[in-house]
Formats: C-alpha cells, structure tokens, sequence
C-alpha cells in the first residue's frame, strides 16, 4: 500500500494532539505536513475517527465499571452459597439479604447511570442520550438501485449510517462507503455480515470490494476462505454451497483457506488479471470475467431528482439594503431576519450587495451579496422545514465563510448554528465554525470538536458541507468536510469527512438557524443550503 511519508513522524503527532501534550511547533510541524501531503489528511482523518470513538468506549466503561463490580461480586455470592451446605436457614436467609442488597444498590447504579447518560431540557423538552451500548458507525448506504432488503435491519435510505449488521440483499444493488475509504459493491441476492471499519463475512452472493491505500487491510470472510486486499479492486462470488470466485481487477488479494477450505488449498496471491475458484476439491485457475460483476453503480441507473426540488432552504443575501435588518428573501424561511432567536429586534449583520464569496467564475448578476458581521453580531432566522432528529433521515448543510480581520481582543468564533423553539444556552444544538485560532470547528451537544487541523488561512473563502444523519431508533451523527477555494468539491458526498461527532441518540427538533460572532473578529458568510442531498448543497457552478 502507498502509504504517507514521514508516517512515524505523522503517528507521533497525532498521538501528542489526541493526548493534548503537542507544543506550538508540534503544531506547526503537524498543520504543514497536512497541507502538503494529500495521503497525510487522508491518516489523520482515519486517526481522529479512531480516537473519537476509543474515547467514547472509555468513557463508557469507566460509568460501567461499579455494575462490574456488582456482578461479579453478586455472582461470588450466589457461587459460595452453591457450594456451601445448607446446614440452618439462618444461612440461606443472610445469603437473601445479601442478594437483596446488592440488587437494589445495581438498580440505583442503573438509576444514577441513567441520570449521567441522558439528561432533559425543560424548555425544549429535548432528550439528548451518550451512547452507552458497544456499537459504533463505520460506513455508509452511499447509493442503491431497486434494492429489496430482508430482515429487522434493513437500511431504510441512501446516505444512512450503518452500525455492525446483518444485510440481506434479495435483489438490487448496492454501494457502501466505509470510513476506513473501502467500498463494496453488494448485488442481490446476498447475505452480507459487517463486523467492523475492515472486516465483512459474505455468506453467499456477489460483491466487488474497492480497496484504499491509505486503508489498513481489509479481510473479507467467506465458508471456504479469508480474502485480504492490498490496495485491490476485486470481485467475488459465494455460491449457496460456499464455493468461492474470486476475480482480481487491480491490485493483489491474497488467499487464506477458513473453515470448510482448511485441508483443501494452501494460501494464494492473486495479482491483477487473474482469477481463482475455490471449493472442496481445491483451487482452480479460471479466466476472469469483469462482466460477471456490478462493479460501480453509475449515476444513469440512479432515480432522477433535481437538486432544486431537494433543497430545503437557501439564503444567498440578494439584498440591495446595507443592514440585513429584518430583511425576508430567499426561500424555505417562514420568518425574516431578526436579532436573536426569541427577540424581535432587526438582526446587526451587514450586506455587502456588491460583493460575493462565490468564484469568480459565476455570473456576477447571480452572485451580488454577502454577510458580514462582527462584534458579537447576531443574525437569526427560522426554517419552514425543519431539522427533525426525532425521525429518520438524513441532511445535508453548506454555506461559505471567511474571515477577514482578527482584532486582538482576545477568543473569537465565527457560528452557524441550529437551535430549536425554544432556545437557551443549554438547549440542544448543531454548531459549525471557524475558532479565533483559525481551526475547524463543530459540536453536537454534549459533545464538540475545537480543533482540527490544518488550520485555516484569515483571507481566504472556505466551503463548509456538513452532513446530518437523524434516526428514531439509531442514533445521530454529524458530518463536516470543509473545502478551500482551491479544492474541487465532489459531485458525490466523500467517504472520508474532516471530522465527525460521536454518535449521540437526540430527539431535538431544530428549526431556527443562528450566525453570530463572538470577540472582535469580522467573518462573511455566503450562500447558506439546508437540503436533502449532498447534490442539493453543492450547486456545479
């Protein structure tokens, strides 16, 4: 596999930024060989995914530990009462009390558990829960065509966060992103087994596995072998009595013989143009066929949907007025600009009618205005549809932001914010932005991301595209991936996002945005999208 250079150098950074102990150098170290080495993101994107969620099971574990205790000393309990001859009831009834104890104090652990897990806002009557069950996200239903699913775990919508789960695939095809840069084609029928972030059991059925450089190795598990890519295009085919096809496109996959294959084959490398069978008496060399598999699901085969029927709300400040006031334009807002949330007043950013942060190759009759506020400026507005985490489904958010002067007055943000009705400080909450110390910056209450590298350049228009994936039963993440104005933003969502938030379960109904800055800095947002689809948010011109 390719992989970064100075990758000892790179692993020692990120371990010294995750455990808060990197200097200023460090840092600067750090944010230069981010930005020259496209591989170099492409880790520490991987890296920070990794660290968030060992974070979250520790965390997790730490709460966990005095029901441990409990039970195992509830189990030394009932073990030494079994072994113990039940010479008087006095005995037995000790044992009872004992039981009795430690049961109610493991119910006031799960109470105080409870408590420490979840908390409810009074105002908004919001529950937002940390995650306290050994389940992560690690890939996403990025397309599907005339997909039939079978079973309780069924994926319900493309741009879904999947958890480790069972696919059963009768007919259709579909393609997953894994945060590791993997993706696998499934086509139905199969039966498809997700471990984790790099390892899958294909029961029966055919996929193509696009493996990623950067990515560690990722096994793919079958009745008869273990499939390994190193950098690999492959295609395979498990038939219902475990035979294996396994036809390498690009790349090398290396073959160990599992279960039903033990005795019958020793391990094999395949390279590029080359294909084998694997079965009960052996393997055999076959020719390999690329038209035997779906290897990609091309854009042709995709249901037709405008982007603007999938855009929720856009605000591009078209407005002649130099106060932004309580001005009332764009669409898919049933409020005009005001001052704060629950204040009337007329809202203190500036338009700039002249001006734009779009590129300068848009027409420049679409693209006169901008905000730009500053001063603890605060620009609110509400949305006729809302951001509702209480259902399932997924949003996307984009809008641009530059910030063009930092006044020595000490910490300054730059915010795009989603609040419910009902705002207060504590209330749920959805934040992106730009930190006074130039860095990334994101948050979904209770938990936020301050800062992540390469640090941004003051001057220079950044696009933010943010993803929200909201469920009823599983739990909410959110997404950001910022691009430079000299970047090519992509015309599907990426696998790969600049950070992401733990995954949280969160009932919030958030219908109000909010821009504001805080300290003396002066910051210009443009454009703001709230849609259905990546597509709807990031317009080709």
């Amino acid at each position: 596999m390719n992989r970064p250079k100075n990758q000892d150098q790179l692993y020692e950074l990120f371990g010294a930024l995750a455990n808060e102990s990197i200097s200023p150098e460090q840092m600067r170290t750090l944010e230069e060989l981010l930005i020259v080495d496209s591989e170099a993101r492409k880790l520490y994107y991987d890296y920070t995914d990794v660290h968030l969620e060992l974070a979250a099971l520790e965390e997790q574990h730490r709460h966990l530990e005095p029901l441990r205790q409990l039970r195992d000393e509830l189990n030394s309990v009932v073990e030494d009462h079994r072994t113990e001859a039940p010479t008087t009831p006095i005995i037995a009834s000790n044992v009872g009390k004992h039981i009795a104890t430690i049961a109610a104090t493991i119910l006031a652990t799960f109470c105080l558990q409870t408590a420490w897990t979840s908390y409810r806002n009074e105002s908004s009557d919001s529950l937002v829960t940390v995650l306290s069950d050994e389940t992560a996200y690690f890939a996403t239903l990025l397309k599907s065509v005339d997909c039939e699913w079978i079973g309780d775990e069924r994926p319900a919508f493309d741009g879904q966060r999947l958890l480790s789960r069972r696919l059963v695939l009768k007919q259709g095809v579909a393609e997953f992103g894994f945060d590791s840069g993997v993706r696998i084609v499934m086509e139905g029928p199969s039966d498809l087994t997700i471990h984790s972030v790099s390892s899958a059991l294909l029961q029966h059925g055919k996929i193509v596995l696009h493996g990623d450089e950067a990515a560690e190795e990722f096994s793919l598990q079958t009745p008869n072998s273990v499939l390994y890519d190193v950098g690999t295009e492959y295609g395979t085919e498990v038939r219902e009595d475990g035979t294996t096809e396994v036809h390498v496109f690009s790349g090398e996959v290396r073959i160990e013989p599992n279960g039903e294959g033990k005795g019958s084959f020793t391990e094999q490398q395949l390279s590029n143009g080359q294909a084998r069978i694997l079965d009960r008496s052996g393997i055999k060399v076959i020719r390999p066929r690329e038209d035997k598999f779906v290897r990609t699901i091309p854009h042709s085969l995709l249901p037709t949907m405008e982007p603007q029927d999938e855009l929720l709300a856009y605000e591009p400040f078209q407005y002649e007025t130099g106060i932004l006031g309580n001005a009332d334009g764009g669409k898919g807002f049933s409020t005009p600009w005001r001052g704060d949330l629950n204040n009337p007043n007329k809202s203190s950013g500036r338009v700039l009618s002249a001006q734009s942060l779009q590129s300068e190759s848009i027409d420049a009759v679409t693209k006169k205005g901008m905000l730009e506020i500053t001063r603890d400026g605060v620009c609110c507005r509400t949305l006729q549809t809302p951001i509702r985490l209480d259902t399932d489904g997924v949003y996307y958010i984009s809008f641009m932001l530059r910030r063009t002067h930092l006044s020595a007055e000490g910490s300054q943000l730059g915010s795009f914010a989603l609040h419910s009705e009902t705002y207060t400080r504590t209330s749920p909450k959805i934040h992106f932005g730009m930190t006074s110390d130039r860095y990334i910056t994101v948050s979904h209450v209770p938990h936020a991301i301050e800062m992540v590298p390469p640090r941004m350049t003051s001057g220079k228009v950044y696009f933010y595209v943010a993803k929200i994936v909201a469920g009823i039963e599983q739990p909410d993440q959110v997404m950001l991936r910022v691009y430079g104005d000299d970047e090519t933003v992509p015309a599907t969502e990426p696998m790969v996002w600049n950070c992401r938030t733990p995954a949280t379960h969160d009932n919030a109904i958030l219908d109000r945005i909010r821009i504001h800055t805080s300290g003396g800095g002066r910051y210009q947002f443009d454009e703001i999208r709230i849609g259905k689809t990546w597509q709807s948010v990031t317009p080709t011109n």
